[in-house]
């Protein structure tokens, strides 16, 4: 719409003009918050607004109405997403539509001349191994993705402010850390995002009596959610560079694959927030104390029906009154926890007692001390059971245990499966120093269990226990990582498992959910 002031033709045009304005607005209110548009209205109107027949693709005028002292115009438009998306992410606003997420650069590099992939978590904080210094500076790929990602508006942590607040256990100092390991080493962070992966340089082909060298870099990322495990983005690039030092080289070449890699990165995880904030995110709800069924479907009708935004609701599981519930919303889990907290439902009252950027954790009303006593923590399970081979579920990763005898042992629960009625444990650990043999058994630095077999993954040798004073096999030699497999039959309608591990100490935290 626009005043007519004596001329109709200029008015239709400034009125088509300020409906292509209003066209940009609605698209630009699907991915950023009213919130956020009031406090960067200068900057929104400056970049955005003011050149809106850019992101606009083609419009068709449906219906014009001329007046005496007003000319009004309804288009129907078609709207550049990619290009306002790339626009409004340069700007920094989707970052903060998705609450400025924390992100935390786990990056393992090794640069021409290196023997070896460096990488900070290997000697960061309390109990790391001392790092012998090499010739070329570490961490290019890292600093150069930091960089990138600080100028599109992300939030990044600084290892060096955290340094030597927690220990990172022995089990986790490893380059090709899994993503399980890297989320727990996020979790205690504070990171909410991890960006993970490795950068390799290495001499290219000389040209024959030329100083000159060529140098190529590869290098491979993937971002993570640290709450639910959801992979945001996934990417690998390379890149080339010429230089007569060899570690200049080198550098070049890594700094040139990170910064092709930082734009596809970026890319890839705010076409998923976008994705996201306009046709839904899922939200895990992990609800315990229920006493059945009915309290159950009383939560699921309530989703469907008395929430905004909620769009489906997906049952993962429900045992022993627990379940785990995914809401497709169209909401935030922190909108999603204040509906359920403020709401009644049927009878209910439900306590949130742990949330994050994507999941909540709650309780009914004066079960929450009960439950908490019977399930795992955040920090000790993942997120969600996810299938495993020949039908079993992963359970996860549990906390690392430290002998209380001996600090130079290490030994890390890995992975825990059921199948049947039978569980499986895999375990590891990380010799450092003189383990003495625990009483009534056959041998030091190894592994036990009382029933059932165990199987040496670094031998693939089984063996069978009879039950009597803890079998033990799978001894650990000095430097060596043992990844073991215990199996064993679970007590009926057991809830914990205490498996004894040599000398080492007992694990009392493993969850038998079936």
């Amino acid at each position: 719409m626009a005043g007519v002031q004596g001329e109709p033709a200029i008015a239709r045009d400034n009125a088509i003009q300020d409906a292509l304005r209003k066209a940009v607005e609605q698209a630009v209110g699907t991915m950023v918050s009213s919130e956020t548009l009031v406090e960067n209205f200068q900057v929104v109107r400056d970049n955005i607004y003011n050149k809106s027949q850019g992101y606009v693709k083609e419009y068709k005028v449906v219906k014009e109405s001329p007046g005496k002292d007003l000319y009004a115009v309804t288009i129907s438009a078609t709207v550049s997403t990619e290009n306002l998306k790339n626009d409004l992410g340069a700007l920094g606003l989707l970052i903060a539509r998705v609450g400025k997420p924390r992100t935390l650069f786990m990056i393992a590099e090794q640069n021409v001349g290196q023997e070896i992939l460096l990488y900070w978590w290997g000697y960061w904080g309390k109990g790391g191994a001392a790092f012998a210094g090499q010739s070329v500076e570490m961490a290019v790929s890292e600093t150069v993705l930091k960089e990138e990602f600080l100028n599109r508006g992300f939030n990044v942590i600084d290892i060096s402010a955290v340094t030597g607040k927690f220990e990172i256990s022995n089990a986790y100092r490893i380059a090709d850390l899994t993503d399980t390991g890297a989320r727990d080493i996020g979790r205690k962070m504070g990171a909410e995002i991890i960006i993970k992966g490795k950068a390799l340089a290495k001499e290219g082909p000389r040209t024959a009596g030329s100083s000159v060298g060529s140098y190529l870099a590869d290098i491979t990322l993937s971002a993570v959610r640290v709450d639910n495990g959801q992979v945001l983005a996934s990417v690998r690039g390379n890149a080339a560079a010429r230089h007569i030092a060899q570690h200049v080289g080198g550098n070049q070449a890594i700094e040139n694959a990170a910064r092709q890699v930082a734009d596809k990165l970026v890319e890839q995880i705010t076409a998923k927030w976008t994705a996201e904030m306009s046709g839904g995110q899922l939200i895990q709800l992990t609800i315990r104390g229920l006493s059945g069924m009915k309290d159950l479907i009383k939560i699921k009708e309530f989703l469907k029906g008395k929430v905004r935004g909620v769009q489906n609701v997906i049952q993962r599981s429900f045992e022993r009154g627990e379940a785990v519930l995914e809401v497709d919303a169209k909401s935030s889990a922190q909108q999603l926890g204040d509906e359920l907290a403020s709401k009644p439902i049927q009878g209910l009252d439900l306590d949130i007692i742990a949330a994050t950027g994507n999941t909540l954790e709650l309780c009914v009303a004066g079960k929450c001390a009960e439950a908490a006593a019977s399930a795992p923590t955040a920090s000790s399970m993942p997120a969600s059971p996810e299938e495993g081979m020949g039908g079993a579920k992963t359970y996860g990763v549990l906390k690392s245990m430290r002998s209380a005898r001996d600090k130079d042992v290490v030994v890390q629960l890995n992975e825990v499966k059921v199948r049947g009625s039978v569980l499986q444990v895999v375990v590891s650990g990380v010799y450092q120093g003189k383990v003495e043999a625990a009483a009534g058994t056959k041998q030091s630095g190894h592994f036990a269990v009382s029933s059932g077999s165990v199987l040496d993954y670094n031998t693939n040798k089984k063996y069978e226990s009879t039950g009597v004073d803890g079998d033990t096999c799978c001894s650990v030699g000095p430097g060596d990582i043992k990844r073991v497999q215990i199996t064993f039959p679970a007590p009926p309608g057991a809830k914990k498992v205490g498996i004894s591990i040599g000398g080492l100490g007992t694990f009392d935290e493993v969850m038998i959910t079936q």
